[in-house]
């Protein structure tokens, strides 16, 4: 590869190539990772992805571009801030890949590939022999990358894996959270669960949840009706146009969702889930790719001009997908959408039981964290967060994660983990070499909520004026700003555990911390 050996263009350059290099590998890993027809394990597309990963790796390992960049950075006021921020990102880019061996890395990649194929093959055969075999070598490979980035990066082998996920992610960050949250939800479920042992939805609520039946079934008929009501809300609430290419897929294997920029939108949807469960997945996804498409375009090309971290993004998803549903202008709105594509009479079917039902104040403790609600589901993703964060730095070892795992189900829910593809074998994310994510789910959780009650404070309180303002003032900024900083930018006030507890017991429990 060429590169323009002057100043700030050539930063944007390296930028620009690392970047597309990594979308390209993005497009590749949702041919590898998503469903279409079915998983299929491609052998090609996995070669080609470690072609682009050498690529890759050629570059971040580069003496002479090392040196040239240095040589830039020295003279680093002469730059604009963006082009500061590029050498930044680059210089601990480059530092992080310090002595490592590319075949360690490409080993690494091919065996995520591999062992997430055979967890697919496991879960139809329900033999797990095989696939715990191949990640047991999974996890020898991520300890091994890891702790030569940690002597390059000076932290911890698991800080490594968040700091490629959010800058502002750290084992002492998310230590703390979970020891505040995590203690306060315990306790709110130890009472909520005795206090509604014995609850059984209204007449109203079961009405209404006999629609939703209804529609299901629709669907079930004619699978594509899903894309009308896409097609609705990415004009109607997103203001996209109806050319504008957000293109949908119905699968039997899950939801997957991969997003490089407006033209580039794919996601899938499980005709198995729920109509709730693909309502949020579109939610979550047409507000993914609003983000990307009012990134700042200036900087498209640069590691300035991508999304501030996955805690803001995953905090992107939850707000659109999850707490939209406490506003009632919303409910109502699209209560009216599906009367209309639905052709739904029932005088049941309407706003206030929708928003009871939603209100209604019941757990659902399952072993799948697909299937909880808001408060288990915190619960499971914690439980993950200690889990991955002790295996990869070696304090947990990998013969004793199931059994750590089935005592943290019992010991939290009372649940007994009889089948292993309810219990640990159930995470994706693991099994595709992606270590650190659950921290990422935990941050945006709390960043939306906070965020969410600042909106509400100022009135901003419909989906349209919520879509404008993340536009204007989280999307458009890149990665201009770190997560806690551009929360407290937004707020006023700096990242508040606090006010996610004050939101699952006013919202969820209608109770008072």
């Amino acid at each position: 590869m060429q590169f323009k050996n002057t100043g700030h263009n050539f930063i944007d350059d390296i930028s620009e190539q690392i970047i597309i290099l990594d979308n390209a590998l993005q497009d590749i890993e949702f041919n590898i990772f998503g469903p279409k027809n079915g998983y299929i394990f491609n052998k090609i597309n996995v070669e080609t992805a470690t072609k682009f990963l050498s690529m890759k790796h050629s570059i971040l390992t580069n003496k002479l571009l090392i040196e040239n960049v240095k040589k830039v950075t020295r003279n680093a006021r002469d730059l604009h801030k963006m082009a500061k921020f590029n050498i930044n990102y680059l210089e601990k880019k480059f530092i992080s890949h310090e002595n490592i061996d590319f075949i360690l890395i490409a080993d690494y990649h091919r065996l995520s590939y591999h062992c997430y194929n055979e967890l697919l093959a496991a879960r139809k055969s329900k033999d797990s022999s095989k696939v715990k075999e191949i990640f047991h070598i999974l996890v020898a490979k991520a300890r091994e990358i890891a702790k030569i980035k940690s002597q390059n990066l000076r932290c911890s082998p698991y800080d490594t894996f968040l700091n490629s996920i959010d800058p502002d992610l750290s084992t002492n960050v998310i230590d703390g959270i979970c020891v505040d949250i995590g203690s306060f939800l315990k306790n709110k479920y130890k009472d909520l669960s005795t206090n509604t042992k014995d609850k059984t939805e209204s007449y109203n609520q079961k009405k209404i949840l006999s629609s939703f039946k209804d529609i299901e079934g629709i669907i079930d008929k004619d699978k594509y009706v899903l894309h009308k009501i896409i097609n609705l809300f990415k004009v109607k609430y997103f203001n996209f146009s109806e050319t504008d290419c957000l293109n949908f897929s119905l699968s039997t294997t899950g939801n997957s969702l991969y997003v490089d920029n407006i033209s580039n939108f794919k996601a899938s949807l499980s005709i198995d889930n729920s109509f709730m469960d693909n309502l949020q997945m579109v939610l979550s996804s047409l507000a993914r790719c609003k983000y990307n498409s009012c990134l700042p375009r200036k900087y498209w090309k640069s590691f300035s001009g991508a999304h501030a971290g996955m805690s803001v993004v995953y905090g992107n998803d939850f707000l659109f997908s999850k707490l939209l549903f406490t506003l009632p202008s919303f409910i109502s709105s699209i209560i009216e959408d599906f009367k209309d594509i639905f052709n739904i009479k029932k005088r049941t079917f309407n706003a206030e039981n929708l928003i009871d039902l939603l209100k209604y104040n019941f757990l659902n403790p399952s072993l799948l964290m697909s299937k909880s609600d808001q408060i288990t589901g915190m619960i499971h993703k914690m439980i993950r967060y200690n889990i991955e964060r002790d295996l990869i730095n070696g304090t947990l070892e990998i013969n004793d994660l199931e059994d750590v795992w089935n005592e943290d189900m019992k010991h939290y829910f009372d649940l007994d983990v009889k089948d292993p593809f309810d219990g640990y074998l159930q995470n994706d994310e693991w099994f595709q070499g992606k270590f650190g994510h659950f921290s990422a789910y935990i941050t945006g959780e709390v960043f939306a909520v906070q965020l969410f009650q600042f909106l509400k404070s100022q009135n901003i309180d419909d989906i349209n004026k919520i879509s404008s303002f993340m536009c204007d003032n989280v999307y458009s900024h890149g990665m201009k700003y770190r997560t806690h900083n551009l929360l407290e930018n937004i707020t006023g006030s700096k990242f508040d555990t606090q006010l996610y507890k004050d939101y699952i017991s006013d919202i969820l429990l209608n109770d008072k911390v």
